[in-house]
């Protein structure tokens, strides 16, 4: 099971919804998340392009949360927490 956040960046696992052309400033993100079967669930924000922005990752199979920057296509986990409660 390939549940590294780094590597599913790389192989492009992810799916995305993209919102364009709208703007957004400063605000609050609430979501809830009803896991059905072990997966890997993430959030992108300050998107600039595909090779540009931050995620925000939940995985389920190693229990880790995890912020990863992506600066040119490169990614790099800024903090990751292990949490039983997932």
């Amino acid at each position: 099971i390939d549940s590294d956040p780094l590597s599913l960046l790389k192989k492009k696992k992810l799916s995305n919804i993209t919102v364009k052309n709208k703007y957004y400033y400063d605000f609050n993100l609430s979501v809830d998340v009803i896991f059905r079967e072990q997966t890997n669930v993430g959030i992108s924000f300050r998107v600039k392009d595909e090779y540009n922005y931050y995620a925000f990752f939940i995985d389920t199979y190693t229990r880790y949360r995890s912020i990863v920057k992506v600066i040119n296509n490169k990614a790099y986990v800024l903090k990751s927490i292990k949490d039983g409660g997932i």
